[in-house]
């Protein structure tokens, strides 16, 4: 496959570029699917995923045990 986007584009470094496209659709991918099963399977966390910014320093704050 890398041979034939050499080929096609003249440039060696063609794998880089297949890897790089592979890499992008995949995040694309996993990015629309989390949204759409936090959307359609547990509504009621959608916005819970992610800790307000003050809730964060108070957690560090604190004394471990």
């Amino acid at each position: 496959m890398s041979a034939c986007v050499q080929a096609w584009t003249g440039m060696p470094q063609s794998a880089f570029l297949i890897l790089f496209v592979l890499t992008l659709v995949s995040s694309i991918w996993m990015h629309v699917t989390v949204h759409r099963t936090m959307r359609d399977h547990s509504p009621g966390l959608r916005g819970r995923i992610e800790e307000p910014e003050d809730s964060v320093g108070a957690v560090a704050a604190s004394p471990r045990r």
